[in-house]
């Protein structure tokens, strides 16, 4: 699944929607969707995002984080 979250709480409500929609208790891929600006990945962990998901993924909830973007690719190296 994805979310367009950049902060905790849009993160946390996103992966629990998810989970509930689903009907699981485990998703495979949580991705960061739509990383297409230069500074997606700094608001990701500024904000709180990231921490977030890494504690879904360290209670079980998430396999595996990724991310998704659909212009430069130097975005992505950030």
């Amino acid at each position: 699944t994805k979310n367009c979250g950049r902060d905790a709480k849009t993160v946390k409500q996103h992966l629990d929607d998810s989970l509930k929609r689903l009907k699981t208790d485990v998703i495979d891929l949580v991705q960061f969707h739509e990383i297409n600006y230069d500074n997606d990945p700094d608001w990701i962990v500024e904000r709180g995002a990231l921490r977030e998901a890494l504690a879904a993924q360290k209670e079980g909830k998430i396999r595996y984080i990724g991310f998704t973007g659909h212009k430069s690719p130097d975005i992505h190296l950030s």
